[in-house]
């Protein structure tokens, strides 16, 4: 998942822009399950549900909308039992009203990588938890944890890439009931330079999560994407939703 900040940043979550997500199938190792020994005790047990939840799961079509400052910019259809060039399909703006626009978006998306539902999976995220994980508090019926980013965070776009972990703090919400995660959060508690020209005074990723279909794995369903902050001559401000619904498994 990324968010392009103005046109200074493109944010990846300790991925590149050409791999943009952990690989969907990779189970977690048994260094990766030791850490977890250390986690509170329904964090862990949501931990051991998503990984029984991501073992054999078959690819799955669905389709994204997104939205900019309230305004819906694009939905489109990913299928991955097509071509790879030809899984995303482009719906609005249609071919019709905006065949400008229509034909730029097309040719983006015909250049991914062609695995945007695996992206959409949860991956294992013992690893980035090594740090331990703290309970912050229970709210709407969940229990809410913190804990500091342990691998890598990278801001990057423009040539230029920052590692960050150390200025992003994360939350994860775990339903009481069902005892899965319902969200994950991650924000910067306070002002930060990615590099010397940017300053950002406001980042919050939220991912809220549900099952892909009755007894399939963990996606982001839903994710606001808020930056704001500055670089010479321009404002950074980033208001962006994404929401990835009518997910089926393929063929």
């Amino acid at each position: 998942m990324f968010v392009v900040l103005s046109r200074i940043f493109i944010l990846s979550f300790g991925l590149s822009i050409a791999a943009p997500a952990v690989a969907a199938d990779a189970l977690p190792s048994p260094e990766s399950l030791a850490i977890s020994n250390a986690l509170p005790e329904r964090l862990e047990a949501a931990l051991v549900l998503l990984d029984a939840q991501r073992a054999d799961v078959p690819r799955f079509a669905f389709e994204r909308q997104t939205y900019k400052k309230g305004a819906k910019t694009e939905i489109k259809q990913f299928d991955p039992s097509r071509a790879q060039a030809e899984r995303w399909s482009v719906s609005f703006p249609s071919i019709d009203d905006n065949p400008k626009k229509h034909a730029k978006l097309t040719k983006k998306y015909a250049g991914w990588d062609g695995n945007s539902d695996k992206a959409l999976m949860i991956p294992d995220l013992r690893k980035r938890m090594a740090g331990g994980a703290r309970f912050l508090r229970e709210a709407e019926n969940a229990e809410i944890f913190e804990f500091d980013i342990a691998d890598d965070y990278f801001l990057e776009g423009g040539g230029r890439k920052a590692e960050i972990s150390k200025h992003i703090k994360g939350e994860i919400a775990i339903d009481i009931y069902s005892k899965t995660i319902r969200w994950i959060r991650y924000y910067a508690p306070e002002h930060f330079r990615p590099i010397s020209i940017v300053k950002l005074k406001f980042y919050e990723i939220i991912q809220y999560v549900a099952p892909a279909w009755a007894g399939g794995p963990l996606v982001r369903v839903y994710e606001t994407s808020k930056v704001q902050g500055s670089a010479p001559f321009t404002r950074i401000n980033v208001d962006e939703i994404m929401v990835n619904d009518n997910i089926v498994p393929a063929g």
